[in-house]
C-alpha cells in the first residue's frame, strides 16, 4: 500500500489501517460501510474534525474506505493516520498498533483485504477467519471521569459565555444611555452659504461633558455617507447642490439632534444630475435657464452642461424666499408642464419640496401607474407610494396643469387642476419657509410660482405689482 510520501505499506500497516477501520464503523453505528452514502462521510468529516480538531475531508475518507478506488493502495500520512485512530477510541496511531490482537498481525486474510482495495460493500462485518473479534477498546474508571470533568467544563464554559454576552449587552445599553436626545448638540457653525457651501460642524453638550468613547455619527441628508465625528472635532462637509438640508447627529445608530444647513439662491438657480451617478451634479447658468418668459432647460443647454440626455436625468429648480412666511401658514401655486416621454423618462415626475428651519413639506407627483414611486410628506407625517395607496397622486402633467399646496392650522391639503386628491395633518412644525424647490425628471417647464401667507386675513394670490400680499412670485417676464 503506497502512502501519501509515496512509500510502499507494509503488510502490517495494511492490517493496521482495516482495523481502524472496523473500529470506526461499529462506532459509527448500525449502519455498514457499503450503505454510506456521500452524506455520512460528510457527517464523518465534520465530526472527527469536531473530536479530534483534524480535518479530514469526505474524499479522503472514501479513499479510506474503499468508496473511491485509487491505483495504488492507499495508505493515509501520519497526521490523518493519528486523526482516524483517536476517533477510533485511542489515543494515537501508535498506541491503537500496540493494542491490536495478535491475532490480526500477520493474518494472511487481513493482508490481503485493505479498505483502498474493496468495493464499499464488501469490507467485512463479520471477524476474519483464523482471527477473534476485534475488541473495541473498554474506557477505564479514571477515563470515565476524565471524560465527565471535561463534560462539566464544557458546560461551565458555554455557561461563561452566555453570562458574558450578557454582561456586554447590559454594558452597552447603560453606555447608551449616557447619550440621550437633548443632552448633546449638533451645532454647524456656519449654516447659511451660498452654492456651493462648505459646512463646520462640531458637538456641543447640552449638560455635563461629552463621552469620549466615540460613537457618533452624522447624516447629512444630501445621499452621501454617514461620517463619524468625535468629541472636540471640527467636521466639515461639502454641500454642492442648492437646496436646505437637514443633517442628523446619530449615537450608536440612534438619533439624538438635527441641524440646519441653508444653501441660499436670491434667483432661480438650475442643477441637473444623473440618475446613474449620484457622485456629481451640473450646474446651469441662469442665463440659460429662462425660455419664452418660462422657467426650462433645453437639451443643447443639457448636452453642454455634460449631461447624456439620451439616459435618466432630473434638472433641480431652487429659489430661497426671503419673506417671513411660516410653513404652517401658507399656500403655495404653480402653473407647470412636466416632460414629454424621451429617453429615460417614462413617468414625467414632478417633485415639489417647501423648505422650512426645521423639515420639510413635499410632494411628488408620476404618471398613472408609476405611483408606486410616489412620496408625500408633511412634516413628520410621510407615506410612501411602496407601502400606501398613493394612487391619487397619479396625474399626467405633460400637457400642462397647475398644483396648489395649502397648510392651515397644520393641516394640509393638495390639488391638481383645482380637484382634490389628498389630505394631512401633522404636530412638528417646520418653522418659517427657507426656500421652494421644483424636480423634472426630464425637460420640465415652469410657468408661474405664488407663494402666499394664510395668516394675513383675507389674503388672496393676485398678479398685480401693488399687491404686496403676493410675497413670492414668479412671473412670465424677468
Amino acid at each position: 500500500m503506497q502512502g501519501d510520501s509515496g512509500q510502499l505499506a507494509t503488510p502490517l500497516q495494511s492490517a493496521q489501517l482495516l482495523f481502524c477501520c472496523k473500529q470506526i464503523e461499529r462506532r459509527y453505528g448500525n449502519k455498514q460501510v457499503g450503505e454510506w452514502t456521500n452524506r455520512d462521510y460528510i457527517y464523518l468529516s465534520h465530526t472527527i474534525s469536531r473530536d479530534t480538531s483534524i480535518l479530514i475531508s469526505p474524499n479522503t475518507l472514501k479513499r479510506i474506505f474503499g468508496k473511491i478506488h485509487t491505483t495504488a493502495h492507499y495508505f493515509p500520512q501520519q497526521a490523518t493516520r493519528d486523526a482516524l485512530a483517536k476517533f477510533a477510541g485511542y489515543t494515537n496511531w501508535a498506541t491503537m498498533s500496540e493494542q491490536m490482537p495478535e491475532s490480526v498481525i500477520g493474518t494472511e486474510a487481513a493482508i490481503d483485504i485493505v479498505p483502498g482495495a474493496l468495493e464499499p460493500d464488501e469490507i467485512p462485518q463479520e471477524p476474519l477467519a483464523g482471527t477473534k473479534e476485534f475488541p473495541v477498546p473498554k474506557e477505564s474508571s479514571s477515563s470515565r471521569t476524565a471524560f465527565w470533568w471535561a463534560y462539566r467544563k464544557w458546560i461551565g464554559g458555554f455557561a461563561a459565555v452566555i453570562l458574558l454576552v450578557l454582561f456586554s449587552l447590559y454594558l452597552q445599553k447603560t453606555r447608551d444611555d449616557l447619550v440621550l436626545p437633548g443632552t448633546v448638540r449638533l451645532v454647524c457653525q456656519n449654516p447659511d452659504g451660498a452654492n456651493p457651501h462648505t459646512a463646520l460642524f462640531k458637538l456641543e453638550a447640552v449638560k455635563g461633558e461629552l463621552p469620549n468613547n466615540g460613537g457618533f455619527t452624522i447624516d447629512f441628508n444630501d445621499r452621501k455617507s454617514k461620517r463619524s465625528i468625535q468629541s472636540g472635532e471640527l467636521l466639515n462637509h461639502y454641500f454642492e447642490m442648492p437646496g436646505v438640508y437637514y443633517p442628523i447627529l446619530y449615537y450608536n445608530d440612534k438619533p439624538i439632534d438635527t441641524s440646519r444647513v441653508s444653501l441660499l439662491s436670491k434667483e432661480w438657480s438650475a442643477t441637473a444630475s444623473m440618475l446613474q451617478d449620484t457622485t456629481r451634479v451640473y450646474p446651469i447658468g441662469s442665463a440659460n435657464i429662462r425660455r419664452d418668459g418660462k422657467l426650462q432647460v433645453t437639451t443643447p443647454t443639457l448636452f453642454a452642461a455634460g449631461i447624456d440626455t439620451n439616459k435618466t436625468f432630473l434638472v433641480n429648480f431652487y429659489q430661497t424666499t426671503a419673506e417671513d412666511i411660516s410653513g404652517d401658514d401658507f399656500t403655495l401655486n404653480i402653473k407647470l408642464r412636466t416632460s414629454s416621454d424621451r429617453p429615460g423618462v417614462r413617468c414625467s415626475q414632478v417633485w415639489t419640496k417647501v423648505f422650512g428651519d426645521h423639515y420639510y413639506h413635499d410632494v411628488l407627483i408620476l404618471k398613472p401607474g408609476c405611483t408606486n414611486w410616489s412620496t408625500i410628506g408633511f412634516s413628520e407625517n410621510r407615506s410612501y407610494g411602496g407601502s400606501s395607496d398613493l394612487r391619487a397622486l397619479g396625474v399626467d402633467l405633460s400637457g400642462g396643469g397647475e398644483i396648489r399646496i395649502q397648510v392651515k392650522n397644520r393641516q394640509a391639503e393638495v390639488f391638481v387642476n383645482g380637484k382634490l386628491l389628498y389630505t394631512s395633518s401633522y404636530t412638528k412644525s417646520i418653522g418659517n419657509i427657507q426656500g421652494i424647490s421644483i424636480d423634472f425628471s426630464g425637460i420640465g417647464t415652469i410657468e408661474e410660482v405664488e407663494l402666499s401667507d394664510r395668516r394675513q386675513t383675507g389674503v388672496r394670490t393676485v398678479l398685480g405689482e401693488e399687491a404686496s400680499i403676493c410675497l413670492f412670485r414668479l412671473k412670465k417676464s424677468y
